[in-house]
């Protein structure tokens, strides 16, 4: 009803329920106007991310569209080896490689808005039933796995500084935790990358250095049995559309 009345596009009740779910926890139940904040906040947050879809004419690129596109030009990036965090009783992994593709992103607008596009859809998969969406997601960023350079480094950073509009308090993903795999000279970037979040989200970063630290903490997918974006993302809708479809009031 209030995004009826505020005239809010929302894409289905699923999304709106990661919203409600999302804003549960900035205040206290026996808070009198518990429900009036929760409802503030969401719909605060809906608006943003509607506010920014229309900015970059995200609602005019279809999203396996910018996952082809995007896996295209940087095959490597688009490879599905982890599924579930150890961690968080089964959360699942989104997984991020760089800073290889954030050269691409550099290159052109339209490169950018296919970038922000796949990244905000395949967070949407990851969560996608009731139980995943209370659960939260685990954001793995692997950072060049060892084989850095300065100069790509600082693209990474320049495209960080570009995309950062993704980290703004718009989405409906319950992030529980974000590892970060990189190389020691890489760390130092990595902070500076940190700077950027919110508080909330650095109190729960954890950066390792080597692929047998980062092996602790997720679950692997057996070699030779890893999955393009794609066939991920394949899995990932029939999931997603059967809960839109399952989900009433």
């Amino acid at each position: 009803q209030a995004c009826q009345e505020k005239q809010i596009h929302y894409e289905s009740l699923l999304e709106l329920v990661k919203y409600v779910l999302l804003v549960r926890s900035c205040c206290k139940d026996n808070d009198p106007k518990a429900d009036q904040k929760r409802l503030r906040l969401a719909l605060e947050r809906l608006q943003k991310r509607r506010s920014f879809e229309a900015k970059y004419r995200l609602n005019e690129i279809d999203s396996n569209e910018a996952l082809d596109v995007a896996a295209k030009a940087v095959p490597e990036y688009f490879v599905s080896d982890y599924t579930t965090d150890k961690d968080g009783g089964g959360r699942r992994v989104v997984v991020a490689h760089g800073p290889t593709e954030k050269k691409w992103i550099l290159e052109s607008k339209q490169h950018l808005a296919y970038y922000f596009k796949h990244e905000l859809y395949r967070c949407d998969l990851a969560a996608a039933d009731l139980e995943e969406a209370r659960q939260g997601i685990t954001m793995l960023v692997r950072w060049g796995e060892g084989r850095f350079r300065v100069n790509s480094c600082l693209a990474y950073l320049r495209a960080a500084v570009r995309g950062q509009e993704m980290m703004y308090p718009m989405h409906n993903h319950r992030i529980k935790r974000i590892y970060v795999q990189t190389s020691p000279l890489a760390q130092t970037y990595a902070n500076m990358m940190m700077k950027m979040l919110p508080l909330k989200l650095k109190q729960r970063v954890v950066v390792v250095s080597t692929l047998k630290e980062l092996h602790g903490l997720v679950d692997c997918i057996p070699e030779g049995t890893q999955k393009t974006v794609q066939e991920w993302t394949a899995e990932r809708e029939q999931v997603y559309n059967r809960t839109v479809q399952q989900l009433k009031l």
